[in-house]
């Protein structure tokens, strides 16, 4: 019974630290588009 206690925050966690890189890459890749679509709008209006 400790056992299963001491392993369900652990999992927890994991996911909670799992959620959170996957937040910070879907950050990521929205800046990286950001950018290529403002450079392909500037270029479109030259």
């Amino acid at each position: 019974m400790d056992r299963s206690l001491g392993v369900i925050p652990r999992s927890i966690d994991e996911s909670k630290s799992q959620s959170f890189r996957i937040a910070k890459t879907i950050l990521k890749v929205h800046k990286e588009v950001q950018v290529i679509v403002l450079n392909l709008l500037q270029f479109t209006n030259l």
